[in-house]
């Protein structure tokens, strides 16, 4: 994320230096080309985080999912049936 940041700086400052300064087209045509490069290289960075959030996301899902079963298997065992019935 800190090349995110580090891009956005970036342009707010080449957008000041284009307002007091003329540059030529060809300048003008690498800048959009490394922008777009920067863009696809920030773009398969966050997908691959992304990727990897969903990964965690669902381990943690399975985790828990595993220890609700136990739970739910163990509680007739400690809170017999009868228990919720009277209020005990």
């Amino acid at each position: 994320m800190r090349e995110l940041e580090d891009y956005i700086v970036e342009m707010e400052n080449r957008n000041l230096e284009m307002g007091q300064s003329s540059e030529d087209l060809l300048t003008q045509l690498r800048l959009k080309e490394n922008d777009l490069q920067l863009a696809a290289e920030l773009g398969k960075a966050l997908l691959e985080e992304n990727e990897t959030l969903k990964k965690r996301q669902d381990s943690i899902v399975e985790e828990y999912t595993k220890k609700l079963e136990f739970c739910v298997r163990l509680a007739p065992r400690h809170f017999p049936a009868n228990e919720y019935e009277h209020g005990n």
